[in-house]
């Protein structure tokens, strides 16, 4: 079950990852050329997010017998929301706090 839900970390990203494009001019460069501390902040971030959603979506539906609900809620929204932030909303809120290399910075 968890297997075909994994088709919708695809599609989150397809979705997500206009609106990051909207935001950067050259992603990959800003991205990468990052200083150490702060790429590590941002997995740190990162990975914190992804468990909490997913985490959240297996307690909703802890208490459910319905394999239908289960899969939906359990494995496909969860896997959709983390792609989605993932590829989409998080360089945005990584370039607002400062995580991502400027324009003009040099990385240390």
């Amino acid at each position: 079950m968890d297997k075909s839900s994994v088709i919708f970390v695809i599609v989150g990203m397809i979705f997500g990852w206009p609106y990051a494009m909207l935001h950067f001019k050259a992603l990959s460069l800003q991205w990468i050329n990052t200083a150490l501390w702060k790429r590590v902040l941002r997995t740190v971030l990162g990975i914190s997010v992804a468990v909490g959603i997913y985490y959240f979506f297996q307690w909703v539906t802890s208490e459910t017998n319905d394999i239908a609900t289960k899969y939906f809620f359990g494995n496909l929204i969860p896997q959709f929301l983390t792609s989605f932030f993932i590829f989409g909303l998080f360089p945005i809120l990584c370039k607002l706090i400062g995580l991502v290399q400027s324009d003009n910075e040099h990385a240390s």
